[in-house]
């Protein structure tokens, strides 16, 4: 199962829709055991960073995000890849704290880190 990660902003049924229409099992889902047990991870996103920052850290979720996109399959669509990086520009904000070219490589167990565009959602979450 997919964890499709709802934290109030980011566009999740369209997500979910995608996934479906994938014939790939995902969840909506806050619960941080869900994530756990997750075999992948979407983390979507829209609007500007210091509110989607706010709404991840009022949800509970950022320490959970951070230890389990480490061990799996992790996605950040739009603003929820930017959200995982060490800093954000738009605002000057702080973000999760990850080193985001080493973390990006390691999650997908890469030695260089590489762009996903054009590659089929199903091969990445095999």
């Amino acid at each position: 199962m997919i964890a499709i990660i709802d934290y109030g902003a980011g566009n999740i049924f369209s997500v979910k829709n995608a996934l479906d229409y994938l014939g790939l099992a995902g969840e909506l889902t806050s619960d941080p055991e869900a994530i756990r047990k997750a075999d992948a991870l979407i983390l979507p996103g829209v609007g500007a960073f210091p509110s989607a920052m706010q709404m991840l850290h009022d949800s509970g979720l950022t320490n959970i995000i951070q230890e389990e996109a480490h061990k799996k399959p992790f996605l950040g669509i739009c603003l929820g890849m930017q959200l995982i990086f060490e800093k954000g520009y738009e605002f000057e904000e702080s973000m999760m704290q990850f080193d985001c070219a080493s973390t990006i490589a390691y999650i997908f167990g890469l030695k260089q880190p590489q762009v996903w565009i054009g590659r089929p959602m199903t091969q990445v979450f095999k």
